[in-house]
């Protein structure tokens, strides 16, 4: 049983291990794009209406 629990809380572990890297992957995609939003923005070529 003890081999079993210390399985599970290495499971619990990566799968936590794994949210945090992916969380922090997403925290900073998300800062970039907010810094470099609107050069983003800019560089994109709109049909000119007129």
């Amino acid at each position: 049983m003890s081999r079993n629990v210390h399985a599970n809380v290495g499971k619990i572990y990566d799968s936590l291990t794994a949210a945090a890297a992916l969380y922090a992957a997403e925290s900073a995609a998300s800062t970039e794009l907010r810094e470099n939003g609107s050069e983003i923005v800019s560089r994109v070529a709109l049909p000119a209406t007129t």
